[in-house]
């Protein structure tokens, strides 16, 4: 009974849009965008690792070398 009433307590994988609208900020380094990013990215179950890739590169600025 615990658990069904506090079940919304627990964390909810995400869906690959999660990763679309993941944008690099104006202020933040590369490596707190791939912290931040990798995070979001293990909580979505079967993200493939093109998707993953494509949308990495999406939220990167125009100017990044990457």
């Amino acid at each position: 009974m615990f658990v069904v009433r506090f079940v919304i307590n627990k964390l909810q994988p995400l869906r690959v849009d999660a990763l679309m609208a993941l944008k690099i900020s104006k202020e933040e380094s590369l490596r707190a965008y791939a912290k931040r990013y990798y995070e979001v990215c293990n909580r979505i179950p079967e993200c493939s690792q093109e998707v993953a890739v494509v949308s990495f590169k999406n939220g990167l600025k125009d100017d990044c070398p990457l």
